[in-house]
């Protein structure tokens, strides 16, 4: 069987491990076990499965379409800016490149407005292309 350490689903959720260490209180969140005095980990099958379930679907709907956005990003920005892509994307943002790596981390959520203006430069970009 495999595990993810609790920072691992900290970073997946966008939580603290402080907020997980609350939650194993409180006999919230994902199934965990305990392999020693001080460690504490999550099976990766029962995490999918808990991320999954109907009584935490909200949130996990949110970090589905939240993968999702991240890889729809990625994707759009290589198609503008080739295979380097991150720090030409923050020049084009006006952000910090640090922010565009904390979206890619999951520790940061991705502004909506990020892919609009994504996708307008591309559809900018084609039109400019079909009238040279």
């Amino acid at each position: 069987m495999r595990y993810y350490k609790p920072i691992e689903i900290a970073d997946k959720l966008n939580l603290t491990t402080q907020t997980l260490m609350l939650w194993r209180k409180k006999g919230k969140g994902p199934k965990w076990i305990k392999l020693g005095q001080n460690i504490v980990r999550y099976p990766i099958d029962d995490f999918n499965l808990w991320i999954k379930s109907s009584n935490f679907a909200g949130f996990g709907n949110n970090y589905e379409k939240k993968i999702k956005t991240k890889d729809k990003i990625r994707v759009i920005a290589k198609e503008l800016f080739g295979e380097r892509w991150i720090v030409p994307l923050a020049n084009y943002l006006g952000i910090t490149r640090q922010a565009v790596y904390l979206w890619l981390a999951n520790k940061r959520n991705i502004p909506q407005v990020v892919l609009i203006a994504l996708e307008q430069k591309k559809q900018l970009d084609k039109f400019q292309i079909y009238e040279k």
